[in-house]
């Protein structure tokens, strides 16, 4: 093992170890079963009581660290398809353990709760030290000289953005911290309809059995889905609704990259249907309870190891480093940290009690404005860069601008600084509103043509002396509709604002009068309607007027 510094002047040792070349295994079933024991007793007692590190041996965190988090830099190589020439046995057990079934809940969730608990007992900084390590982005992540931030790297940009999916995650993935069995299973149904819409059976074969299985399952799919009928061509299916989508989660980690890119479409076109793509890409983000000390990785999101990954990820936004996903996961970052991070008074501090190392003060907002020892100013410059860059898509401008406008509200120095550098446009929800407001008008407009529809309806009834045939439509008998093929009672099709009765069709006809031509023609008898000829009898008043015309 190797020491390595940490901001403060404080050390933590890392394993030197390199997953290209030393064995590794996804199966660790030790470190599952420690994790198990830390679930159950979590609800108890505090994570610092059940795990003492003054009664482990030296160093026994550091390496208990090392095989969740290699697996995880492994499954993060695999996505980057940097083990593509070993064939594709890799990539299968990748898949099995992080996107099926019961590989991942017995699993993925299990080493996400060791990678948890330790990021508390080793403190964020010692924690997000040790992953720059593993992930092979210490050049890029860890605190280095001046002079270093300016030189290239050859790391892939699929691995820097798998490794802040990471740190969000142990943030807000909670399944087996904290998490209610119904939050479980409506986060686990909202996310695979969130990708596409899915059958029962295929919705239930997605998700573990612990999950599928559950009682509460079918009550939980009525709450944030409906069903939609199947056709001719497809399928009955379910398919979330709207409010639902205020859970979607962009960095869920079950998703596969075609899933993620599936329910991310999916998502942006909510947005555009709803009329909100001016407030964002960006989903709000959603923090779910957690035992006692678990509650405590929210401290990485504003560690000075974090912001220093959050400057060097905008400060290299241009390079072929950093790609939109990371510059989200950056922005998605600061929006959680803005939205968590306690609101200390800022105070002086020299230079000489500040230290060499940057982002040291103990206020968040004081750290995000303090241009020390950074060579592109601070990481608040950096934000406002990005806000004035022309290259910045609009609704990713729109993000960066309410976490600007956060930060402003948090503290008056950097709402301050925003002011005199940038002119951010006022909100102007008018338009939205008259929008809202004329669709509330049509909706309103509609329901008032079905109610008169149906009263006209039923004077029709009454006025027709047809009472018997109104009270026979009135029972419970249904009717199939010509026209959608729905089957209802009339009582039913009233209630749902659906009116649904008989109808004719009609339609000019010569047949009657060509009945009544033959009638006088005909010497006695009665008239055949189904005999009569109507081309026959035009035939024959055409020969009549010829021969009147002749006379």
């Amino acid at each position: 093992m190797k020491s390595q510094g940490l901001p403060g002047g404080k050390e933590v040792m890392v394993c030197e170890f390199d997953i290209e070349k030393r064995p590794i295994s996804l199966h660790i079933p030790l470190h599952r079963l420690l994790a198990g024991f830390l679930q159950t007793a979590a609800e108890i007692d505090r994570l610092e009581t059940l795990i003492s590190r003054e009664s482990l041996p030296r160093n026994f965190l550091e390496m208990l660290i090392e095989h969740p988090l290699r697996i995880q830099a492994l499954c993060a190589q695999a996505q980057a398809k940097l083990w593509v020439r070993n064939g594709n046995s890799l990539l299968h057990q990748v898949y099995l353990y992080r996107h099926k079934g019961s590989f991942y809940d017995d699993g993925f969730d299990y080493d996400i709760l060791i990678l948890q608990a330790l990021c508390i007992l080793l403190g964020p900084d010692a924690f997000l030290t040790i992953l720059a390590k593993r992930f092979k982005l210490q050049h890029l992540f860890l605190m280095p000289s001046v002079s270093s931030l300016f030189e290239t790297s050859v790391l892939d940009p699929v691995v820097i953005y798998e490794a802040l999916k990471l740190m969000i995650n142990i943030v807000t993935h909670r399944p087996k911290c904290g998490m209610s069995l119904e939050d479980c299973i409506r986060r686990e149904i909202v996310h695979a309809l969130a990708a596409s819409d899915l059958t029962h059976s295929s919705l239930q074969s997605a998700m573990c059995t612990r999950l599928s299985g559950s009682d509460k399952f079918d009550k939980v799919l009525k709450e944030v889905a409906e069903f939609s009928n199947a056709s001719v061509c497809t399928e009955g299916c379910y398919t979330l609704k709207a409010d639902s989508w205020d859970l979607y989660d962009p960095y869920f980690p079950r998703y596969t990259a075609r899933e993620h890119q599936q329910a991310q479409d999916r998502y942006v076109q909510h947005l555009k249907s709803s009329n909100k793509m001016h407030e964002g890409m960006l989903p709000p983000p959603i923090l779910f309870p957690a035992f006692n000390s678990f509650g405590k990785t929210v401290n990485m999101l504003w560690c000075p190891s974090m912001l220093f990954i959050q400057y060097i990820t905008l400060f290299k936004r241009s390079t072929n480093l950093i790609n939109d996903s990371s510059l989200c996961a950056v922005l998605h970052i600061l929006i959680l940290a803005a939205d968590m991070a306690p609101i200390i008074p800022d105070k002086f501090v020299s230079s000489s009690e500040r230290g060499r190392d940057p982002f040291s003060h103990d206020s968040f907002d004081q750290n995000i404005g303090d241009p020390h020892s950074l060579p592109g100013g601070s990481l608040l410059s950096q934000l406002i860069q990005l806000w004035s860059s022309e290259q910045l898509e609009e609704p990713l401008r729109a993000d960066v601008t309410k976490l600007l406008k956060k930060l402003a509200e948090r503290c008056p120095n950097n709402g301050k600084v925003i002011n005199e550098r940038i002119n951010i446009p006022k909100e102007k929800p008018k338009e939205t509103d008259d929008k809202e407001s004329m669709k509330e008008q049509a909706r309103k407009r509609q329901q008032e043509i079905l109610k008169n529809f149906t009263a006209q309806q039923e004077q029709f009834l009454r006025d027709s002396g047809q009472e018997d045939l109104d009270m026979e439509l009135m029972e419970d008998q249904c009717y199939d509709c010509v026209l959608c093929r729905d089957s209802s009672s009339l009582q039913q099709s009233l209630d749902e604002n659906r009116p649904f009765g008989p109808a004719g069709f009609i339609q000019k006809s010569n047949l009657l009068r060509a009945v009544r031509e033959k009638e006088f023609r005909a010497p006695k008898g009665d008239v055949d309607l189904l005999t009569v000829d109507i081309n026959e009898t035009e035939q024959a008043k055409e020969e009549e007027e010829t021969l009147e015309g002749a006379w």
